[in-house]
């Protein structure tokens, strides 16, 4: 049971529920061997809240200039989520306006697990690489990281 134990899902359960539904331990070498485990549960999610970092999203006003090469996105897609990224295929999708000026022709969105991976991606080697390419099809009119409220 407690092998099966996943951090994530169980850092938005109350303590309570977490352990709901345990048989009652009679034995004392059992009930320490179970305290030991809930420790080092309950010390991983602290350590979790300690490090946690909230979302960002990496927002890319794009206008095609012509034919992306076939196999750009494949490549770039791969290199995003080598990055702890996550595309979120938008580049050839509708963007309808609301309010404002008129929005960009192509947007194009990528969830990060932090605003420091979503940098280090736009600085590294594979992103410049996959610019001579980037840049023969599309102009980017801005890009910009947002990071999700804490």
């Amino acid at each position: 049971m407690l092998r099966d134990f996943d951090p994530v899902k169980t850092s938005k359960v109350q303590p309570e529920q977490m352990f709901s539904g345990l048989a009652p331990i009679t034995d004392v070498s059992e009930q320490c061997r179970h305290f030991r485990v809930a420790s080092r549960a309950s010390n991983r999610l602290g350590f979790m809240a300690l490090a946690y970092s909230p979302k960002a999203y990496s927002v890319g006003e794009v206008e095609l200039t012509g034919t992306l090469p076939s196999d750009y996105l494949p490549a770039a897609r791969k290199a995003i989520e080598a990055a702890h990224g996550r595309a979120l295929r938008t580049v050839n999708g509708r963007v309808v306006s609301i309010e404002g000026p008129p929005p960009p022709k192509n947007v194009a969105i990528v969830e990060w697990d932090s605003v420091d991976d979503a940098l280090a991606f736009y600085k590294s080697k594979a992103w410049n690489d996959l610019a001579p390419r980037r840049e023969k099809a599309q102009k980017t009119i801005r890009r910009y990281v947002v990071e999700v409220e804490k």
